[in-house]
């Protein structure tokens, strides 16, 4: 059975007219995933475990990008809010803004900082605060837990500011749930019905991070370098995380120690669904009060510390952070999911996106939504094109040359059918960012 036929016929009806693609473009991405399928199989075969989370973020989401680019205007109303930025969140948003507009009580103490400061300003502010260390400190504008770290020392406070950009915004925060018994990790997606305007929970994960468990002789960097179950890229981002002092210490024989900073799928954080179902729930109700301050909000995902799933279903948490129109449900990077059942559920989050920006569009045409103005389609274009760049520039300069291969094999497979995926109205610098893209390596 070819891969095509394996996607439900309702899916694929959707995919063909709310998109607005043509049959042979849908073909070829199709081909394209049929070959990302091969290519994770051809390894698995070798004895490598990779999964489809484990792939670079231009691998993964070349299909969704293909269908939805020539809808790209509609970025600007998934998310029509001021508070996240002309994109809809999707790119460079800044948490704080969003952060400042939901209700207070949901998060642990944080302070916020428009640009960098010196160690002696914040360590100033923590005390008139009462914040003590450990505290967790990342960029107010960034994605995939880059530059999250935990800090437990004022030495360690001051290794990470010196090496923090100049003028860009940080925040520091107390570990949320610090006042449960247990602290467990969530990730939960909400997406407005376009119906009825209230919040649903589409998706609810449980983050499992990695962790090690010492032996009495080895440190913790030697024990991450055997940690199975992660690529190297991932088990690079967790070193590169980690101090000097929590690389080399030596857990005792028997303890078990967590290794990551932020529970994200970058850094070898695998996904487990929360078997319970949310609709009406004291969860939703909660997270619809939270979401109260932003009218034109639709989509997002939360961040979230709980005891348990039992007091997570029943609205007792706390916010890490809220991300806005960049999130996807976390549930598509579970390892028991076929590539086709990922692909079904990105397309149709991606699908219920469209349809709430065309009613929002609707109803900025209308004159509904005030004090918001869209981007043009060449700015968004461009805005792409320049976040394509830099995932190209990351791309580049991974440790190894695997992942480079692995796209360059299901590149050559695509030829020279290549740019049928790219044909009609595509704006010509985002084509000339994609050709250099795929081209970096001849």
């Amino acid at each position: 059975m070819k891969l095509q036929e394996k996607f439900a016929p309702q899916l694929q009806e959707q995919l063909l007219f709310q998109s607005g693609v043509t049959e042979e473009r849908v073909r070829l991405v199709f081909q394209y995933i049929a070959e990302v399928k091969a290519l994770l199989n051809e390894r698995n075969r070798k004895g490598e475990t990779i999964f489809w989370k484990d792939l670079p973020w231009v691998i993964q989401f070349w299909p969704v990008i293909t269908f939805f680019y020539e809808d790209r205007d509609l970025i600007n109303f998934l998310n029509p809010c001021p508070e996240v930025g002309g994109m809809s969140g999707l790119i460079g948003y800044s948490k704080k803004t969003l952060h400042d507009t939901f209700p207070q009580q949901y998060f642990p103490k944080t302070l916020s900082f428009p640009q960098k400061e010196s160690v002696k300003q914040i360590l100033q502010k923590m005390e008139e605060q009462h914040i003590q260390f450990p505290v967790f400190c990342k960029p107010d504008v960034g994605e995939r837990a880059a530059g999250v770290r935990r800090i437990s020392t004022q030495e360690e406070l001051e290794s990470y500011v010196k090496e923090f950009p100049d003028k860009k915004g940080l925040i520091l925060q107390m570990p949320a749930g610090a006042r449960f018994p247990k602290q467990q990790e969530y990730g939960v997606q909400v997406v407005r019905d376009p119906q009825t305007g209230v919040f649903r929970i589409t998706s609810a994960e449980f983050k499992k991070v990695p962790f090690v468990l010492g032996d009495g002789e080895r440190n913790i960097e030697n024990l991450i370098k055997e940690l199975p179950g992660i690529t190297n890229i991932q088990r690079d981002n967790i070193l590169s995380d980690l101090s000097s002092t929590e690389r080399f210490s030596i857990p005792q024989k028997g303890e078990s120690v967590s290794v990551v900073h932020a529970a994200s799928v970058s850094r070898g954080t695998e996904m487990i669904s929360v078997d319970k179902v949310f609709e009406g729930s004291p969860l939703e109700k909660a997270l619809s009060e939270v979401l109260s301050g932003l009218a034109n909000f639709s989509s997002g995902r939360f961040d979230l510390v709980a005891a348990s799933e039992e007091d997570l279903f029943q609205g007792k948490f706390e916010i890490i952070e809220g991300n806005a129109g960049a999130a996807i449900p976390l549930h598509v990077y579970r390892t028991d999911f076929s590539i086709e059942r990922v692909y079904e559920e990105l397309f149709t989050h991606f699908l219920r996106l469209k349809e709430n920006a065309l009613q929002n569009k609707e109803r900025f045409e209308r004159g509904e939504i005030k004090n918001f103005s869209p981007m043009t389609t060449g700015q968004i274009a461009w805005q792409l094109s320049k976040s394509l760049l830099q995932q190209r520039s990351q791309f580049k300069a991974l440790s190894s040359m695997e992942t480079q291969k692995m796209f360059l094999k299901i590149r050559k497979k695509a030829r020279p059918e290549r740019w049928e995926l790219l044909k009609s109205r595509i704006h010509e610098k985002m084509q000339k960012v994609l050709g250099k893209l795929f081209d970096f390596h001849n």
